[in-house]
């Protein structure tokens, strides 16, 4: 399939998340939830707050990025308090999580990265795969799933704005955590609701970290 072809049906509905791999300027990989918008034909756009590993990465290391298109939030809740595995499709510059289930992953290369912050990061996607090795998962819409992974994303805003925005914001930012996160642990199976229940506490900590209550 063409690759904007195919990134009409990964952009039919507008933003996405997935899990954006880079590496450091030693080939260290990190992966992390980010959110994605498109911006053209085989162009693809990312915010991402500077003072984070992606962002350091991205500026210092390789140009390179893989998005793994996971619905899992396993998989992000991994990639954020875990440790991942990586494999490298042949002829790829920088390799790929290993997630629970074989998704579509897209290959693009960095063109621009402004001065703001978050930094507007744009990027051509040059090639798409998947990893061979992994099965193909049926896996129905879940509420829960869906909570926690927008638990997770929110998890890495309060991460990236501790000690650099207002209480007001984080004070948001965490309440909209702990509300999805309460879905997550109402709803889902226990292992969801174990890993709701750490983001919560992990949040909390780092708001505490900052000097910063968000109780009543």
């Amino acid at each position: 399939m063409r690759i904007d072809a195919l990134l009409d049906e990964v952009f039919k509905w507008g933003h996405i998340e997935v899990l954006l791999t880079t590496i450091d300027p030693a080939g260290s990989p990190n992966t992390a939830p980010m959110g994605v918008d498109r911006g053209g034909s085989r162009e693809i756009v990312l915010r991402i707050y500077r003072e984070t590993k992606t962002f350091r990465n991205i500026a210092l290391g390789s140009r390179w990025l893989v998005l793994t298109l996971s619905t899992d939030a396993m998989d992000y809740y991994i990639s954020l308090f875990g440790a991942m595995d990586y494999e490298t499709v042949p002829g790829w510059p920088i390799p790929s999580p290993v997630t629970r289930c074989r998704y579509t992953i897209l290959l693009a290369r960095v063109s621009s990265i402004d001065g703001e912050d978050p930094s507007t990061v744009k990027a051509e996607v040059m090639d798409h795969s998947h990893l061979p090795s992994l099965r193909s998962c049926r896996q129905a819409y879940s509420r829960a799933n869906v909570a926690l992974i927008e638990a997770l994303i929110y998890y890495t805003k309060v991460e990236a704005l501790a000690g650099t925005s207002s209480n007001e914001v984080l004070c948001r930012l965490y309440k909209r955590l702990e509300e999805n996160a309460l879905l997550a642990m109402r709803l889902g199976s226990e292992q969801l609701r174990r890993a709701a229940d750490n983001v919560i506490n992990l949040a909390s900590e780092q708001l505490r970290k900052a000097g910063i209550s968000c109780r009543d």
